[in-house]
């Protein structure tokens, strides 16, 4: 049985700041947490997740891991979301709000297979199984927007960001620098006499804007 968003919600908060992404990169790191909440009678008695996707994906490399958070501070950053490890989890812990918190960890890998070569992003869908107080059973889900991780290009010795101009990925007319299959491509220029932390510095910046 599925419910209207306004009887049980499912979201994603990022944390530290809070706010609601729509999705993270594939890079093993980024991590958000999935709100389960009660917005109406009855009460959450027991909630279990899954991720799941178009295939049918089962591994954690390339679906991503979730558990339930032991720490619930979206203004924090917390280690509790690096002890994920599966691709399901569940818990009957409510916490004072009446809502329930679950880490999800992106994937380490964009690409599942062959077929995802040319995507530029895919979907991993949570599905939540509710239990409620009066042993009703209810599902909702939420998809994540899962997009390629930012791309880097630096140069070599005696080179500028134009280093990049020309090379190509396997489509012959598309260099790497226009790759729409990244959401963030940035070519930048290493500065020959800065030390390491000022051209780190640099370049943070340069991938922010």
């Amino acid at each position: 049985m599925v419910l209207p968003w306004s009887s049980y919600g499912i979201n994603l908060i990022k944390i530290y700041p809070a706010t609601a992404p729509v999705g993270c990169a594939a890079d093993g790191t980024s991590r958000m947490y999935i709100k389960i909440s009660k917005k109406s009678s009855p009460a959450i008695k027991k909630i279990d997740i899954t991720l799941t996707d178009d295939k049918g994906t089962t591994d954690v490399k390339t679906i991503g891991k979730v558990k339930y958070a032991s720490t619930q501070n979206p203004n924090a950053y917390t280690l509790d979301g690096n002890y994920a490890n599966a691709n399901s989890a569940g818990s009957s812990s409510v916490n004072i709000n009446g809502d329930y918190y679950f880490w999800y960890v992106a994937p380490d890998d964009f690409t599942r297979n062959a077929a995802d070569a040319d995507f530029s992003e895919r979907i991993v869908t949570v599905k939540a199984n509710i239990t409620l107080q009066n042993n009703t059973n209810l599902n909702i889900s939420k998809n994540i927007i899962i997009v390629r991780p930012p791309l880097m290009l630096v140069h070599g010795l005696n080179g500028d960001h134009s280093t990049w101009d020309d090379l190509l990925t396997k489509y012959p007319t598309v260099p790497f620098i226009r790759d729409s299959r990244f959401k963030i491509v940035k070519a930048v220029d290493m500065e020959p006499t800065a030390a390491f932390k000022s051209i780190l510095d640099c370049y943070c910046q340069k991938m922010k804007r």
